[in-house]
């Protein structure tokens, strides 16, 4: 840049001496004849116009053809300058590490990572604000732990790393504001965006002020396939509790109030249908009482 300024001011100077076309043509004719016809390095000015340069003038055309016939002429890198007079060089992009992966249980759970990089080791510090914004997947239903804040890089350092924690599906949506339906538990990818802006001492790739980056959720969650594990499921199996006289034969005994009280873990398969709505009723336990205290009163069968 500095290069083609100082050729225009050259020429702009050389060309102000000669006012008519034909010495302008004149003048063109005698650079060509200096550098390749009589393979001086002193330009003159060949044609009608005899004219002499100023001294000032032969040094300035003199260097100019010098650098065409042996560098060249390149041009050097433009930096931005902003009104303050701080020039910028140095620019933040993202890469995506890892996309996030939700799950029935937490631990299985893997978070989002991106990772923010200059594009040159800054002298003094760069830093900009990031919050996570929703798209298909939303802030308080698949999202978990901070989900804002500030990246900055040190001098000298070049990248910074943001995690952003995904929350597993709901046991029980209910208890978490979330409606009772099947879109709480769902396959395939969703997406939320990292929104980054108030950056200090760079610009974001492209020259920008801001940047958003889309993060993607995955779900390998098969509702199908949940369901089917859910409906052929047994909650209990009265052949194998402990307690029984016999294999499936329990002894009750207790004065007037007699209770039976049989415990069952609801497995994540059942527990997910019955949050979603899908399962709405579950099937008591088949069976007889024998009553050979001849006790009379009423038998209730109850889940909780």
């Amino acid at each position: 840049m500095k290069r083609y300024l100082a050729i225009a001011l050259a020429l702009s100077m050389l060309l102000s001496m000669v006012s008519s076309p034909l010495e302008i043509q004149a003048f063109e004719d005698g650079i060509i004849a200096s550098s390749s016809t009589t393979g001086s390095t002193t330009p003159v000015i060949s044609g009608s116009s005899t004219t002499p340069l100023p001294d000032m003038s032969n040094d300035t055309l003199a260097s100019l053809l010098t650098q065409l016939g042996t560098v060249g002429i390149e041009s050097e890198p433009v930096n931005i300058i902003y009104p303050s007079g701080t020039v910028n060089d140095i620019w933040v992009s993202y890469e995506l590490v890892q996309a996030g992966q939700t799950a029935f249980l937490e631990t299985d759970t893997v978070s989002a990572q991106v990772r923010f990089s200059l594009s040159a080791a800054a002298t003094t510090p760069v830093s900009f604000q990031y919050g996570a914004i929703p798209a298909s997947a939303s802030l308080g239903q698949h999202l978990t732990g901070v989900t804002s804040g500030t990246v900055t890089f040190a001098a000298g350092e070049t990248a910074q790393l943001v995690t952003i924690d995904i929350a597993p599906f709901a046991d029980n949506p209910v208890d978490f504001g979330i409606t009772n339906n099947a879109d709480a538990f769902w396959t395939g990818e969703r997406y939320f965006h990292l929104y980054c802006d108030d950056i200090s001492g760079a610009l974001f790739e492209g020259d920008r002020y801001t940047l958003t980056v889309p993060v993607p959720i995955r779900s390998d969650y098969n509702l199908q396939t949940v369901y089917q594990s859910a409906i052929s499921t047994s909650l209990i199996d009265l052949d194998t509790v402990s307690g029984a006289a016999s294999p499936g034969v329990y002894t009750v005994t207790g004065g007037a109030i007699a209770a039976l009280t049989l415990t069952a873990e609801i497995p994540s398969d059942v527990r997910t249908m019955l949050d979603a709505g899908v399962l709405t009723h579950m099937r008591m336990p088949e069976g007889y009482v024998l009553n050979e205290t001849g006790a009379t009163g009423i038998l209730n069968k109850r889940v909780d």
